[in-house]
C-alpha cells in the first residue's frame, strides 16, 4: 500500500517566488555531521555571541564562533563537526536562550536561557561524559596554532553555505524531515513537493536496514507543500526479516516526522 500524507504551510503576506526562498540547508561530508545551535535573542542580541572549541592536543582551540546578532531575533546556525570534544559558550546574552542539536537530536545538557558554557562530544568523548579540564596558560612566546582549513561540503546550495551557516530568512519556515527505516529500508522512498509539483527534498540514497536521515530546508510561508512516502507492503515497522513484532504485536519499530520551526506536525510509519 501507499500512503500520501500533505502538509499546508501558510504565510500572512502575498505570494512569495518559489525558487527564492525554498533552500536546502547543510550536507557534511563523511564523517562529519550536523551540529545546530538554535538561539533566540532579546534587546542585547549586538551583544550576544557564541563559541565552539574543540578539545586538541590538551586545550580548547576554537572551531566557530558568531557575534553581533540582531536583537529579539531566531538563528538557526548550522556547522558541521568532526569527530571529538567539543565546549559551547554563550556570552553577552542578557537572557538569550538557545537550544542545541548534534545529528538532528536535541543535546538535553545543552540547552537554556543567558550565558552558559556547556560540554558535547561527536562519538566517543575522552573524558567519559565529565566536562574537559580549563585550557593551562599558554607561554606568552608561543606562537598560537592556526585554526585547521575547513574541510569541503558536499551539495550545499553556495548561497546556504555563507556568511551566518543556513538561516532561514523571518518570511520562511524551517522544515526538518527525519525518517528512520526497518528491516526493509530498502523498500522505503519520500518526496517532498511544491505546488507546482517541483522535488524539493527527497530521500539522499537507497536506505539499508534500519537506515537513518535527517534533512533540513527554508520554505516560502506562502505556499503548500507535499510530504510523500511510499512503501509497497505494511510500511516501515519490520525488526527483522520475519516481521514478528509487527504481524503479532503491532509494534513498529520505524518512523518518519515532519517539523516546521521545531514543531512536530506530521508523524507515521504504519501503513494499514
Amino acid at each position: 500500500s501507499t500512503e500520501e500524507r500533505q502538509a499546508t504551510l501558510r504565510g500572512r503576506g502575498g505570494f512569495v517566488e518559489q525558487q527564492q526562498y525554498d533552500r536546502e540547508l547543510l550536507t557534511c561530508s563523511f564523517p562529519d555531521k550536523v551540529f545546530r545551535l538554535d538561539l533566540t535573542t532579546n534587546g542585547s542580541g549586538s551583544s550576544t555571541s557564541y563559541k565552539v572549541e574543540r578539545y586538541n592536543n590538551g586545550s580548547w582551540k576554537k572551531y566557530h564562533e558568531e557575534k553581533d546578532h540582531d536583537d529579539n531575533m531566531r538563528y538557526n546556525n548550522r556547522i558541521c563537526v568532526s569527530p571529538g570534544d567539543y565546549r559551547l559558550t554563550i556570552s553577552g546574552s542578557g537572557n538569550a536562550c538557545y537550544t542545541a542539536y548534534l545529528k538532528g537530536k536535541k543535546l538535553n545538557d545543552n540547552s537554556g536561557c543567558g550565558d552558559t558554557t556547556s560540554y558535547f562530544a561527536l562519538g566517543t568523548s575522552q573524558f567519559n561524559g565529565s566536562p574537559a579540564p580549563p585550557p593551562a596558560n599558554p607561554s606568552p612566546t608561543r606562537r598560537p596554532t592556526p585554526l585547521p582549513t575547513p574541510k569541503p561540503v558536499d551539495k550545499v546550495n553556495s548561497d546556504v553555505f555563507s556568511g551566518r551557516i543556513a538561516n532561514c530568512a523571518s518570511d520562511e519556515h524551517l522544515v526538518s524531515i527525519e525518517i528512520k527505516l526497518d528491516a526493509f529500508g530498502e523498500e522505503t522512498t519520500w518526496t517532498l513537493k511544491n505546488n507546482q509539483g517541483d522535488v524539493l527534498l527527497e530521500n539522499s540514497r537507497t536506505y539499508i536496514p534500519h537506515d537513518y536521515e535527517v534533512r533540513d530546508i527554508c520554505l516560502s510561508r506562502a505556499s503548500k507543500y507535499e510530504l510523500t512516502v511510499k512503501d509497497p507492503y505494511d510500511g516501515i515497522c519490520c525488526e527483522d526479516s520475519n516481521c514478528g513484532n509487527w504481524r503479532q504485536n503491532k509494534i513498529c519499530v520505524g518512523y518518519y516526522k515532519m517539523t516546521v520551526d521545531g514543531n512536530e506536525i506530521i508523524r507515521g510509519g504504519k501503513y494499514i
